[in-house]
């Protein structure tokens, strides 16, 4: 069967990972999941479990990973305090 041609078949190309946003959920254990949620159907959500004290797995804590993969600015927590330390001292 001389000249018959075979087209190759490729995979249709991923778009790049965006994030959409995140969502913060609460655990029964008293911990936090953090969802990543991207744009487009091609990219699944991706979990990150945190337990009560904020770390996880791999020692991260969670503000660090708001902070990293939120967009939010960066603060020293040390300065800051909370809201309740706050008016305590006043």
């Amino acid at each position: 069967m001389a000249g018959i041609q075979v087209a190759e078949t490729s995979k249709p190309k991923r778009t790049p990972k965006a994030l959409a946003h995140l969502e913060l959920h609460r655990k029964l254990d008293g911990g936090h999941i953090v969802k990543h949620v991207y744009h487009g159907y091609g990219h699944e959500p991706a979990e990150h479990h945190f337990n009560a004290s904020g770390k996880a797995k791999g020692g991260e804590h969670i503000v660090d990973h708001l902070i990293k993969h939120g967009g939010l600015p960066d603060y020293d927590r040390a300065e800051a305090g909370s809201e309740t330390e706050r008016e305590i001292e006043e």
